[in-house]
């Protein structure tokens, strides 16, 4: 048995120590993917917030980060969209 891995069971890895109060790119991702759907910056917004209050606590760092790419996919997904709306009005 002592070829198989000796890490304690629930132990981050070596290459995961300090990554984990950090917002996945995956994250920043979704958001700004969700923002580009028409009324997706809403369900962006509710969400992050949503989750910025669950992970306040535990993970300030990325409650923060999360909190902030929210806000920021939610107006690039109203800008987007109300430009749309204004080029489709005014044809």
């Amino acid at each position: 048995m002592g070829w198989m891995h000796t890490q304690c069971a629930g132990a981050p890895l070596a290459s995961q120590v300090g990554t984990r109060d950090e917002l996945s790119d995956g994250w920043k991702i979704c958001l700004y993917a969700a923002a580009l759907v028409p009324y997706g910056s809403w369900f962006v917004v509710i969400g992050s917030s949503v989750l910025y209050y669950a992970w306040k606590k535990d993970f300030p760092n990325k409650a923060k980060a999360i909190n902030r790419h929210g806000w920021l996919a939610f107006l690039l997904g109203m800008a987007l969209w109300g430009a749309i709306w204004l080029l489709l009005l005014n044809g």
